[in-house]
């Protein structure tokens, strides 16, 4: 159950971040349904009907009016790419019949792995003070990524031959750091197998059996522990040449890394989801970081949304060079215009 300071805090939240990304969002009411003792107690009432929330969509819809009408500048510096089919290649735990569950509306268990290639990896990222952009992997090829950093493959299981070779050409150059997770690159359409990622990412790469199967990766003081729950069939590496990044509980190889002349390669076989870890790759990436507390902190249209769990002090610091020096409440969410370093609300 939420409070209403909660309602408030969630609402700026969710309708600024598609405007700190050039897109517009909206509304949508469903109130009480008919029938039911909410109805008939409270009438014809919607989710958005207390005055506080009212006067909030007020001052939102102008500064999102506002925001909207200035061309869109890109001030992202991670791009994460997704494959959208990849839920195709990837084995979730199934019924294997889909008709003997009949007339049940149990949801059918998934994969340990596709949450947190997906949710968990976007959460983390939210709340690392890192600014990053997601795009489809077709998307690629056209991209301008010039202002990237760091790029992040989190889904991305089957690539085939002209998809190798234009991330071979495009990615990893500049000093850029590339990032692989879970089973990137081991398909390519026709056949599977850990070679195929050896190919990719140029990390000797095998098949492991771990049991149980709990990753562990330290970094610059950053910890980060992954427990899949059971027994897995899971990516490892050979340590050789390498610098060695996370283990599995037995030792064997999980996460690895290596510094070449135009890029820095990583290769993760779970895709790391603590802000904090996220926050060191992207510091070691060259990334600007905006805020270094763990919370959600959006960045784009000319404002920087600080969405708080913990009260306190905090040093913000926006694409253009302002620090902004600011105490906020808990449970808040604040924002700010990131030229003036103005407090336009909470």
């Amino acid at each position: 159950m939420t409070t209403l300071d909660d309602d408030v805090a969630v609402q700026i939240r969710n309708i600024l971040q598609p405007d700190t990304r050039g897109v517009g969002a909206w509304w949508y009411d469903f109130g009480m349904t008919c029938g039911t003792t909410e109805a008939v107690r409270y009438g014809a009432m919607g989710w958005w009907d207390h005055p506080r929330l009212q006067q909030d969509v007020q001052r939102l819809a102008a500064i999102v009016r506002e925001r909207l009408a200035r061309p869109h500048v890109r001030v992202a510096d991670v791009l994460v790419v997704h494959d959208p089919w990849s839920f195709t290649h990837t084995g979730s735990r199934r019924a294997p019949d889909i008709d003997q569950l009949g007339d049940r509306s149990e949801a059918l268990p998934i994969d340990s792995v596709s949450p947190i290639a997906i949710d968990a990896l976007a959460t983390g990222l939210y709340q690392s003070g890192l600014v990053h952009e997601d795009a489809l992997l077709s998307e690629l090829s056209t991209i301008d990524l010039s202002a990237f950093r760091l790029v992040i493959f989190a889904t991305t299981p089957v690539l085939d031959e002209t998809q190798r070779e234009m991330i071979r050409d495009r990615v990893p150059k500049d000093g850029r750091h590339v990032v692989f997770t879970g089973h990137a690159g081991w398909g390519d359409g026709s056949k599977v197998g850990p070679e195929l990622a050896t190919q990719l990412t140029g990390f000797e790469t095998q098949l492991l059996n771990a049991e149980p199967a709990v990753q562990s990766v330290t970094l610059d003081g950053a910890e980060d522990v992954c427990e899949l729950g059971g027994a897995f069939d899971v990516p490892g590496f050979n340590q050789e040449n390498v610098s060695l990044v996370g283990l599995w509980k037995d030792g064997r190889a999980s996460a690895v890394s290596r510094v070449e002349e135009e890029a820095t390669w990583w290769s993760f076989a779970v895709a790391p989801l603590q802000s904090s870890m996220l926050r060191e790759i992207g510091r070691r990436a060259g990334c600007h970081i905006k805020n270094e507390c763990d919370e959600t902190t959006l960045v784009g249209a000319g404002l920087l949304v600080v969405h708080t769990l913990e009260a306190g002090s905090r040093t913000l610091k926006t694409p253009e060079g302002i620090v902004i020096e600011a105490v906020l409440p808990e449970r808040s969410s604040v924002v700010f215009d990131t030229v003036t370093g103005e407090r336009l609300l909470g």
